[in-house]
């Protein structure tokens, strides 16, 4: 078995930013637990989405694809979303699904914003 945590260095500014992470999303765990669907087909974790989004920014993913792909192998980015090496990468069908319908602002129809006027 491989320790990802083993494979970090020590200074590297990952390891800061996870620790900031790991504190906000332990506070915010309950209401995420409250969201999180127990039916179905099982969902990746919203602390391993919301982190991985910061992921894509900060190595300028250009697509969820792209980002499942080198996820697979990025030992960094397997350690930083607090997966195992076995569980690999997301399931590339959910990953984009999921964000889109979790985390993108809901705005209102043009329709609706006519009758507010």
């Amino acid at each position: 078995m491989i320790n990802l945590n083993q494979c970090v260095p020590e200074d590297h500014p990952l390891r800061a930013i996870k620790r900031r992470m790991d504190a906000v999303l332990k506070k915010l765990s309950p209401l995420f637990d409250e969201l999180y669907e127990e039916l179905g087909r099982p969902s990746i974790p919203p602390e391993q989405l919301l982190k991985a989004r910061v992921l894509t920014a900060l190595y300028s993913v250009r697509s969820e694809r792209l980002f499942c792909e080198q996820l697979g192998y990025n030992l960094l980015w397997l350690w930083f979303l607090d997966r195992e090496f076995a569980e690999g990468s997301f399931d590339t069908a959910s990953l984009p699904r999921t964000t889109t319908v979790s985390f993108l602002p809901t705005w209102p129809s043009s329709s609706s914003l006519k009758s507010m006027t």
